[in-house]
Parts: C-alpha cells; sequence; structure tokens
C-alpha cells in the first residue's frame, strides 16, 4: 500500500466532506436569511392592507428591540407595533440604529428622511426672507431723568407714551389692534389723553424727558432658503433688534417703518409666533425640572401641526406606487409624528434625538437648576435653549408651502388662534409642567408645611381649651383671637412665601410665550389650579390641630365650616400674592405693595375695633375687606347660633350679633363672598399676566 497515496484520498476526502460541510452551512443561512425576508414581507404586506388612519400608527422593528446589543443579535425576525407601545428602552435602541454617533450618522439619517420624501414626490417647501427699509426707533429717558428717584418715579409715572397715536406702527401692534378695534370707547380716551400730553409738552408744563435713538436705520437684505446666514456686528449695533424684527417679535414701544416679508406675505397676514422660531441669548428655563421633561414640555406646547397630513399622504403615495420604506425611518417618523400628535407622551422619541443629536444624553435627567438650586452647566443650558425651539423647523413646513404657493384670489391667511395646540392642551401641559416643578421646590412647599405645623402647635398651645368657655365677653373676645391669629399668621405667610416662585417662573413665562408655545390663560390655570390641593392638604393639617388643641364644639356642621373658612381663606392669600407680582415690575415692589395691605386688612378686620364701631366714612371699607368676611364667617359658625347663656344672662348668639353685627343666617352669603374673593384675585392674576409685560430690553 502507498502511504502517500492514502494519505493523498484520505485528504481529498476530509476537502469533500469539508466542502460538503460549508456548502450546507451555506444553505442553512440563506434558509435563515430567506425566511427573515419572507417573514418581513409577510408582515409589510400585512400592514399594507390596514386602513391608513391605521397603517400610520404601526411600525415594523426587529424582535428585541428593546433589550441590549446581544438580544438583539440573537432574536430573529421582525414584529409589528404601535408606535405608542414603545418605551425609553426601545426608542433608545431605534435610535441607536439610525444615529449611532450624532456627528458622524446625523447627516446620513437627514438624508434618508430627504430621499423618502422626494421618492413619492412631496416637494418640502422652502421661504424667502425679505427686509427693506427697516428702521427702528426707542424712545429713551437721558440724563438725570432716567436714574431711579422718588421724584423721578412720580414725573416718568405721568408722561404718557404717545406711541399709540403715531400713524405708523409695527407689523404686530397692527395685528394686536385688530383686535380691539370694536372698543372705540377705549381708542377715543387714549385719544384724548395723547392730546392732553401734547399739549402740556407744547406749553412746557409737562416737558417730557424722553428722547428718540435710532436702532435700526434704512437696513435692507435677502435671506435666502436653505442657507445659514452669519450675522456680525459690534456691540450695539442692533444685531438682536434686526433678528427680533424678522421674527416678529419687536417690542411694541419701538418706533418701526420698513416691511418684513416671508415669500412675499407681510406678517399681517400670518402669524409669527407661529412660523418663526427665535432663540434668545438668554437661557431662562424653571429650575426645578430636567432636561428631558423641559423638552418634553416644549414638545407638548408646540405640537405637530401639519406633520400628521405629511405622513398620512406619505403613507397613501407609497402604498399606491408599491414602494416600501426602511423600516427604521418609518418606525421613527410614526413614532415622533403619530405618538406626538395622539398619544399625548411626556416624552418622545423627538425628544431623545433632540437630546442626543445637542449632546445632552448625559444629563437628560439632570434637574436644569438656577441660581439657588445646583443643575446642569452653561454651555448645556444654551443647547437646552436652542432644543426647546428645535422642532419649529419641521411643525411649519406645510405652513410655508401655503405661504409659497397662494390661491388665486385668495385672501390673507388666517389662524384661529397663534397658537399651535388647543386651549385644552395648553393647560394641561401647564398643569404637568407647574406639577413638576411644584413639588420639587421644598424651600417652597416642604418649608411652608413645616412652618404650618409649627404656627398651628404655637397658637393652639396659647389659646389651649378657650374656645369652649364663653362665660363672659372677654372669653368670646379670646376665643376670637384664636380665630383672628390663624387666619392671619397663615395666611400672610402664605402671601409672601409664593411671590418669589411667581415672579422667577413668570420670566420664564415671558420668553415661552412670545415663542408661541402658550397664552397667558394655561399658564394662570396651571398656577392657580396646582395651589388647590396644596391648600387644602394645608388647611385639613392646620385646621385639625388649631380646632382640637382650643376646643370648639366638636360638631360635624362646626368643624366644616371651620375648615372650609380656612381653606378659601388660605386660597384668597395665596392668590393675592400671585395677585400683586402679577401688577407689579418685580417681586421687591410686589412684597412692599403686599406689606401695605396687611397693614389696613389687620385694622378693618373686625377684630381690633368692631365693624359697628367704625366711623360711617371709613365703614365701606370693612365690606370690601376679606379678612373682616373671612373672621365674620368662623365667629358666626361657631357661636352664631350658641344659645348659652353668659354670666351677665345674655346669650351667646344675641351677643355676637349686637357687638359685632354679625348674623347667623348670613352664613350662607358670608361663606360665597369669601370664596368670590379667591375668585376675584385668581382672575386678576390672570388678567395681569395676559394684560402686562414688565420685561423690558
Amino acid at each position: 500500500m502507498d502511504p502517500a497515496g492514502e494519505i493523498q484520498k484520505v485528504a481529498s476526502m476530509r476537502r469533500g466532506d469539508s466542502g460538503s460541510m460549508w456548502r450546507r452551512g451555506d444553505d442553512v443561512f440563506s434558509r435563515s436569511s430567506r425566511e427573515e425576508d419572507d417573514e418581513e414581507a409577510l408582515r409589510w404586506a400585512a400592514l399594507e392592507r390596514l386602513p391608513t388612519h391605521d397603517r400610520v400608527r404601526r411600525a415594523i422593528v426587529p424582535l428585541g428591540l428593546g433589550g441590549d446589543e446581544a438580544a438583539a443579535a440573537a432574536a430573529k425576525g421582525v414584529v409589528d407595533v404601535d408606535v405608542l407601545s414603545l418605551g425609553p428602552r426601545e426608542r433608545r435602541a431605534l435610535l441607536e440604529r439610525l444615529v449611532r454617533v450624532a456627528d458622524e450618522d446625523n447627516e446620513r439619517f437627514l438624508l434618508k428622511l430627504k430621499e423618502r420624501v422626494d421618492r413619492v414626490g412631496i416637494d418640502m417647501p422652502t421661504i424667502e426672507v425679505r427686509f427693506q427699509n427697516l428702521d427702528a426707533e426707542a424712545e429713551v429717558r437721558v440724563g438725570s431723568s432716567g436714574l431711579p428717584t422718588v421724584i423721578n418715579s412720580i414725573v416718568n409715572t405721568l408722561e404718557v407714551t404717545q406711541s399709540a397715536s403715531s400713524p405708523v406702527y409695527s407689523a404686530r401692534r397692527r395685528f394686536c389692534l385688530r383686535d380691539i378695534e370694536k372698543s372705540r370707547l377705549i381708542l377715543i380716551g387714549a385719544r384724548l389723553i395723547v392730546l392732553v400730553q401734547e399739549a402740556a409738552n407744547a406749553l412746557h408744563i409737562l416737558p417730557s424727558s424722553k428722547r428718540t435713538m435710532p436702532v435700526l436705520h434704512d437696513v435692507s437684505g435677502i435671506i435666502k432658503p436653505c442657507r445659514m446666514t452669519l450675522l456680525l456686528g459690534p456691540p450695539g449695533s442692533g444685531k438682536t433688534t434686526l433678528l427680533l424684527a424678522l421674527a416678529g417679535r419687536l417690542d411694541k414701544d419701538l418706533k418701526v417703518k420698513g416691511k418684513v416679508t416671508y415669500n412675499g406675505h407681510e406678517m399681517t397676514e400670518f402669524v409669527p409666533e407661529r412660523t418663526a422660531a427665535y432663540i434668545s441669548q438668554h437661557d431662562l428655563h424653571i429650575g426645578e425640572m430636567t432636561v428631558r421633561e423641559t423638552l418634553a414640555f416644549s414638545a407638548r406646547c408646540q405640537g405637530v401641526g401639519s406633520r400628521f397630513d405629511m405622513l398620512t399622504e406619505l403613507s397613501r403615495r407609497e402604498k399606491a406606487a408599491n414602494i416600501k420604506p426602511d423600516a427604521d425611518i418609518d418606525a421613527f417618523m410614526k413614532a415622533s409624528i403619530y405618538a406626538s400628535a395622539m398619544g399625548g407622551q411626556e416624552a418622545n422619541v423627538v425628544t431623545d434625538y433632540i437630546l442626543k443629536i445637542l449632546g445632552l444624553e448625559i444629563c437628560a435627567d439632570t434637574m436644569v437648576g438656577d441660581e439657588m438650586l445646583r443643575g446642569i452647566s452653561g454651555g448645556q443650558r444654551k443647547r437646552v435653549t436652542t432644543g426647546k425651539t428645535g422642532s419649529h423647523f419641521q411643525r411649519n413646513k406645510a405652513l410655508i408651502k401655503e405661504l409659497s404657493q397662494p390661491a388665486p384670489g385668495s385672501s390673507d391667511l388666517h389662524f384661529p388662534s397663534k397658537y399651535s395646540q388647543s386651549s385644552f392642551t395648553q393647560c394641561m401641559a401647564c398643569l404637568w409642567k407647574q406639577n413638576l416643578s411644584y413639588w420639587r421646590n421644598p424651600p417652597y412647599n416642604t418649608v411652608r408645611f413645616f412652618f404650618t405645623t409649627i404656627i398651628a402647635l404655637l397658637l393652639g398651645t396659647i389659646f389651649w381649651d378657650l374656645g369652649g368657655k364663653v362665660k363672659t365677653s372677654q372669653d368670646l373676645f379670646n376665643a376670637m383671637g384664636s380665630m383672628y391669629s390663624a387666619v392671619l399668621f397663615i395666611g400672610v405667610m402664605n402671601c409672601t412665601s409664593v411671590q418669589p416662585v411667581v415672579a422667577v417662573e413668570r420670566t420664564v413665562f415671558y420668553r415661552e410665550r412670545a415663542a408661541g408655545m402658550y397664552s397667558a390663560f394655561p399658564y394662570a390655570f396651571g398656577q392657580v389650579v396646582i395651589e388647590l390641593p396644596y391648600a387644602l392638604v394645608q388647611a385639613i393639617l392646620y385646621g385639625v390641630i388649631v380646632y382640637s388643641m382650643i376646643g370648639f364644639e366638636w360638631t360635624a356642621a362646626k368643624f366644616f365650616w371651620y375648615l372650609f373658612f380656612g381653606y378659601f381663606t388660605l386660597l384668597y392669600f395665596t392668590f393675592y400674592g400671585m395677585m400683586a407680582v402679577g401688577l407689579t415690575p418685580n417681586y421687591h415692589i410686589a412684597s412692599i405693595v403686599s406689606s401695605a395691605f396687611y397693614a389696613i386688612w389687620n385694622l378693618f378686620s373686625g377684630f381690633i375695633i368692631p365693624r359697628p364701631k367704625v366711623p360711617i366714612w371709613w365703614r365701606w371699607y370693612c365690606y370690601i375687606c376679606p379678612v373682616a368676611w373671612t373672621l365674620y364667617g368662623l365667629v358666626v359658625s361657631q357661636f352664631g347660633d350658641n344659645a348659652t347663656p353668659m354670666d351677665d344672662g345674655t346669650l351667646v348668639m344675641h351677643f355676637v350679633e349686637d357687638y359685632f353685627d354679625f348674623k347667623h343666617s348670613w352664613l350662607g352669603w358670608v361663606a360665597a363672598i369669601v370664596v368670590a374673593f379667591g375668585v376675584l384675585f385668581a382672575s386678576l392674576f390672570g388678567f395681569a399676566i395676559m394684560k402686562f409685560n414688565f420685561q423690558k430690553r
């Protein structure tokens, strides 16, 4: 036997077995790949048979999308999912498949989005901004008249601005005046005041200290579509003013001439806030919210606009042309548009995408922070400011298309509102934001709970068991003193503690309202409603401690009335503090004004001097003093029906009616008046937020 021949034969057999084995392996992988492709094709075919509305909410994603990479690699096949059911892990895994490294993959990802839209013939609109002969002038006080002295404050207050009489208005000014054209009485009164002012200035009776200063002078230019334009200039040259003019957000006090057009349409034909995004150089955010929550709140307020209609049309055209889109791109678009439009999710794939491309993933769940709360860095805060308006571009593409192709004979574009979301959605979003920031502010809520308990225990020990002793008039005065102290101390504490919080959040509100995120009513709604459950818990905690320790009569009706008046008193004190901030430029002035009214309410409350003994020329104020009505309700609810005789034989109920003029039959009316004060202060707060803007540049 030839050994060499045997070795060669064995080697040939092994090579043959090896080749057949690898061929079998290739066949196995080929069959596996074909099976996966067949399964995906069946999934797509089933998806295409669904109605359009159902098709835009479902996507084809790989099995194991929500797991780690090993699990995703081990899983085989695809699955049809509802985009509303995608959780945080699924969204992160989807983004990892599309944009693993933001600097390298984001451009490729955006090109895939553009390619999908272009493939079905949907033209993405462009916009051209033109500004011609743009002038802007401001009236400023010069010299010593601009110093913050008492005399200057009085003189400057007497000066009436003449901007309303000018024949030239800014575009935004004209748009706002459309809403008040029906109120001719207001316009006539304003004109008369302007005439008086002009006559006083002409006679030098009340000379004006204002001088006109030009900010922009004869500025013209064109911003071409699909280009990045850099604006350079030295400090004070008017760069910010020009950008504000192009975004339609100039201050109403500026005198503006010239014209700004978007694709040939002036700003009076549409709402600039819903079309252009202006990113301020000031980073104003709610410090108690995390970065992710801040961006999610902005997304909820801005909504998706017409992108849902675009997604529906895209899906319809792809089905008609028998085009199968990229599965990951399809899942991203459906998750970002449909989930945002229908799901009302606080976080969605768009928020995760913005966090990723802006490099904010590392601090996504970190609170933004402020001067008193440690948070993210300055550079990260600047990127958060950019991210809050990041969805304006996609949201307004359909609107720009309408501006680009006006119908023949069409009139000015009409918007039912300058905000993209409905009032209800804005209210829910603002309430969600207030709830987050409220309970993450321990100096505000925890400290108030703590001092509420301390003050309740302090008053309970001082007035221990005095509520049931009414043998003499002095006993009744002592019991009334406990009610008076309970109302005044805790009410003033609520009023003073809420003012700095509202003052800080009002600054953020000014910026977000100017960006067109929400109106004044939803903001005021969120501020007011979030106080209701807190005040209820506070009133129950405070009332149970004080009521039991002072020893008032334990009946269900009397205890209910005590909690009722305590609750609504806390509310109107809180709303009064908010109203004071809304009506004044800053927190410091609000606290001074509030302190003055504390003393007046204290004097006319009816405890220091009863209402019948107040001089007739001051008695009217007793009827508009909220503390007086609270004390009226508390005394009448506890002693107004008490038929116990005192040592001198006078019944307690008769003494209350004769000495204080408190009638038990008025209890229902008193309760309604106390509630009305809370409603009045809350309404005035909303009115002040809506009409006054103390943020001047």
